[in-house]
């Protein structure tokens, strides 16, 4: 019975989403006290403007994405998915090309702001077969692996966190390390398969 519950679909879904959440917390706990009160602050702006960014690329692409895969043949979520990633790719090339304009005529001088002008275009693109794994698993219903990659991504940010109280790291030497979090983890998403950056090329 146990067994069973905890191979349920709805199970995995809730530890998909309850247990990465819980690791964020404690990185999140372990940076308020590494930080001073003014980079702490920052780097909440940093993290709430990559948010609010990444909902509406969600409701751009994410959306889309499994609202027109589900249920068709394979030709149309192939077609679906290679114009999805498309469309993710001209987001974040439209993106930095807004963020660079900003930055040249330096409207912000919020470090937070600033800082997400410049890391979040690497964020988006080395984020990408990360998400497009989640997205085309959810798809499939499969939560066990989202569930899998998004302990992982998690536990590698945590221990940075951790680290950061010895090493001492920066505020950009953090972004930088999150950067690198999601790409190990898309490369991991890469060789395991599902992501479907492959039919960007059909």
């Amino acid at each position: 019975m146990l067994k069973k519950l905890i191979n349920g679909k709805h199970t995995q879904a809730v530890i998909a989403q309850a247990g990465p959440s819980g690791l964020a917390i404690i990185s999140f706990m372990i940076l308020a006290r590494v930080f001073s009160k003014e980079d702490f602050g920052q780097w909440a702006l940093y993290v709430m403007l990559i948010t609010i960014v990444d909902l509406i690329k969600s409701g751009l692409v994410e959306t889309a994405l499994i609202k027109y895969s589900s249920g068709c043949d394979k030709d149309e979520k192939n077609e679906v998915i290679g114009s999805s990633w498309l469309l993710n790719i001209v987001f974040v090339i439209s993106l930095l090309i807004i963020s660079q304009l900003i930055l040249y005529l330096e409207i912000f001088e919020i470090e937070g702001a600033v800082l997400f002008l410049i890391y979040y275009p690497l964020y988006g693109i080395f984020s990408m077969p990360y998400f497009y794994f989640i997205w085309n698993n959810q798809v499939l219903l499969d939560f066990k692996n989202i569930v899998i990659v998004k302990l992982i991504n998690s536990f590698i940010f945590l221990s940075v966190c951790i680290s950061s109280f010895f090493l001492k790291f920066n505020l950009e030497q953090i972004i930088l390390f999150n950067i690198l979090g999601f790409s190990i983890t898309s490369i991991i998403c890469l060789f395991w398969g599902q992501t479907g950056w492959n039919k960007l090329l059909m």
